[in-house]
């Protein structure tokens, strides 16, 4: 299955990658632009929309938008609302863009933000303020919920000095951009959150870039959570992985460079990335009590 955003169009096709149909999703606000994620075992879509207000409604200061999460069915229709979360900080403030000045909100560094997933007829979200993640029916019906013991990392401004320096580092060749000078201003003069995210709710690459997952699931329906790391920690990335009852089953390290994108049974696979930023994908062995090698895959 893959999702066109723009086009509001999900193309499907068989294993062996011949076209088996094109869904249209059928609205036509002009603002409606979902982000396709998953499928029900009945066939049925699940997407998210960000929800948020006029910017002549909101407050000065900071303040929270939410995640609509919503089902649509096998022609693409809109059934129903699966639920409604918290989702990014945002800072509300008067800001200029070269020569031209407006108000609207920015998002805030560091922002918690809330992920989901599906696993089999269940749709699984987690909000990181907190290691709290949560699975509903596709009716919205509360099921599970796991839980995982979090010591807080405070967020300094040492933490934003950093995180600017990467972005303009990475920007070097754009930074008489009027945008990214607005960005960077942003990032320099936004309140920060008193604390990092409790788990990761986003992958990114060196370059910023979202390339990974924040929730996998494998065939087992266990529960693969990307753990946060601090900017500049130099912690390699891991996941914690939990059953489908919410219990804690361990923590797996993965290389550096290594960004998981599937998880099987008995293997990993992801995006690995060299010292020269060549990118390959490999397959790894998950070696489990009754699972053998697969003999040097």
């Amino acid at each position: 299955m893959v999702y066109d955003q723009t086009q509001r169009r999900l193309t499907v096709f068989d294993p062996q990658g011949h076209h088996v149909r094109d869904v249209s999703l059928n609205q036509r606000e002009q603002n409606f632009f979902p982000i396709i994620g998953g499928r029900f075992p009945d066939g049925t879509y699940v997407g998210a929309l960000r929800l948020r207000r006029q910017s002549e409604e909101l407050p000065t200061g900071l303040v929270r938008d939410s995640l609509l999460v919503l089902r649509f069915s096998v022609a693409g229709g809109l059934l129903d609302t699966v639920g409604i979360f918290h989702n990014r900080l945002m800072d509300v403030q008067t800001r200029s863009i070269g020569s031209n000045s407006f108000r609207g909100p920015a998002e805030v560094a560091f922002s918690p933000r809330s992920v989901w997933t599906i696993t089999a007829d269940r749709l699984v979200v987690g909000t990181s303020d907190s290691y709290e993640i949560r699975a509903f029916r596709k009716d919205g019906t509360p099921d599970w919920i796991v839980r995982k013991y979090h010591e807080p990392i405070p967020v300094t401004d040492g933490d934003r000095e950093q995180l600017v320096q990467a972005w303009r580092d990475i920007w070097y060749d754009r930074l008489d951009n009027p945008e990214i000078q607005y960005v960077l201003h942003t990032l320099e003069e936004s309140p920060l959150p008193e604390t990092f995210p409790a788990f990761d709710p986003q992958v990114l690459d060196d370059r910023g870039w979202r390339i990974g997952e924040s929730l996998l699931t494998d065939p087992e329906e266990n529960l693969w959570v990307a753990e946060y790391r601090p900017p500049g920690s130099g912690m390699s990335p891991r996941r914690t992985v939990f059953n489908v009852s919410g219990e804690w089953l361990g923590e797996i390290t993965l290389p550096d460079g290594f960004t998981l994108m599937d998880v099987g049974s008995d293997h990993l696979i992801g995006l690995w990335s060299d010292d020269l930023g060549v990118e390959s994908i490999r397959l790894h062995d998950v070696n489990k009590p009754g699972i053998t090698d697969r003999s040097g895959d």
